[in-house]
């Protein structure tokens, strides 16, 4: 984010957020037995393989992309795509068609090129869906008039503090939120949010749509998957 509490909303961080949620599934219990060997760096020294990193010059694994999804490394899903297609790449490259690698990369890959599709194809759907939701969201929440009285600085810093770690379902309905109270036509284009900019009224909307959903500033906890 950049200074003055600005940050770029756009429909690449959207599916960026729902490339989290595709990660997730993958390292879930559910493909556990396909997806345990790739959760993490593959050591070398420690399995006894000294050509490895000779033969494969570009190592990947789940971890380090969701290392970098978290780090907002990725542009869009397209780089978040290129990054997991390596994994299974690279156990092609390195074991052969009969090697139990290999079987469960191929198998693994086809679940993910099935959700990966599915959330391209659904991209623009989910954000109509949020643009009714926000609607509904904002109908249900205390509405103050136009001359509120301003949110302190540390309230504002607070509030961007919160929308800055929000993700999924929630950060979708606050874009859409904003877009709706501040007059801002949905469109492929990125939205530049400046929260010391925004209408008192639509702050206290965030606010409150915030703690109806037991919303605070504080960071998840990570989650560390083994074997």
């Amino acid at each position: 984010m950049s200074k003055g509490y600005k940050g770029k909303i756009s429909n690449s961080l959207v599916e960026l957020n729902a490339c989290k949620v595709l990660l997730k599934n993958l390292m879930s219990p559910t493909y556990k037995k396909l997806a345990w060997i790739f959760y993490e760096p593959v050591d070398p020294q420690t399995l006894g393989l000294d050509d490895y990193l000779e033969i494969v010059k570009e190592p990947m694994d789940f971890g380090t992309i969701k290392q970098r999804l978290d780090a907002d490394d990725y542009k869009d899903a397209m780089e978040f795509a290129k990054d997991v297609r390596l994994i299974f790449f690279n156990a092609y490259l390195y074991t052969n068609s009969d090697h139990v690698c290999y079987k469960m990369a191929k198998e693994l890959q086809l679940i993910f090129e099935k959700m990966f599709t599915e959330l391209l194809n659904n991209s623009a759907e989910l954000m109509e869906i949020a643009d009714k939701e926000a609607v509904k969201d904002r109908k249900s929440i205390h509405s103050f008039d136009d001359d509120e009285i301003p949110l302190t600085a540390e309230e504002d810093l607070d509030l961007h503090a919160k929308i800055e770690k929000l993700d999924g379902e929630h950060l979708l309905k606050v874009i859409h939120l904003i877009r709706q109270m501040e007059g801002t036509k949905a469109t492929n284009k990125e939205l530049e949010i400046d929260v010391l900019t925004l209408k008192t009224r639509t702050k206290r909307a965030i606010e409150n749509f915030m703690a109806s959903k037991n919303i605070t500033g504080k960071r998840r906890t990570s989650i560390k998957y083994q074997n």
